[in-house]
C-alpha cells in the first residue's frame, strides 16, 4: 500500500503485536472499571479506555495488514483501517467511538450505562477484527 502522505508511517509486525496487547489491556481496564466502580466518573473512564482500546486495535490491524500506522488525528484513523480487506465494519466502529473520545475525556459529556455498553461493543468489534487480521500473519 502506498503511504497516505503525512498521515501514516511505516511500521513492522512487532508494532502490531505491541498494539494488540495495548488494546487488550485498555479493554480489560474498561471492563474492570465498569464492573467494579459504579459511578458516572468511572463510566467516563471506562468509555475512554474502550476508545483507546479501539485505537490501539486499529493500529494493530493496519500494521499487520499493510505495515502502516496512522499518525494523524485519531478522528481520521478509520480511513486507513477501511483500506484493510474486510475492515469496513471495524473502521465504522472506530470512527463512531473516536468521535466521542474527546467529549468523554475532557468535556462534561455524561456517559450512561447504555453509551458505555455501546462503546465496549465498538471496541470489541475493532479488537476482534485486529485479532483476525493478525492470525493471518
Amino acid at each position: 500500500m502506498a503511504s497516505r502522505g503525512g498521515d501514516t508511517r511505516p511500521v513492522e509486525l512487532s508494532f502490531a503485536r505491541a498494539r494488540i496487547e495495548d488494546a487488550r489491556a485498555f479493554r480489560l481496564q474498561a471492563s474492570l472499571t465498569s464492573e467494579h466502580v459504579p459511578s458516572p466518573s468511572a463510566r467516563k473512564a471506562a468509555a475512554s479506555s474502550a476508545a483507546l482500546a479501539a485505537i490501539a486495535a486499529g493500529d494493530a490491524a493496519c500494521a499487520a495488514a499493510v505495515r502502516q500506522a496512522w499518525k494523524g488525528e485519531h478522528t481520521e484513523a478509520h480511513t486507513l483501517l477501511a483500506t484493510v480487506t474486510g475492515g469496513k465494519d471495524a473502521a465504522n466502529a472506530l470512527k463512531r467511538i473516536v468521535a466521542f473520545k474527546t467529549r468523554w475525556q475532557y468535556l462534561e459529556q455524561p456517559v450512561t450505562e447504555a453509551v458505555l455498553n455501546k462503546a465496549l461493543r465498538q471496541a470489541d468489534t475493532v479488537i476482534e477484527f485486529a485479532e483476525t487480521v493478525m492470525r493471518g500473519r
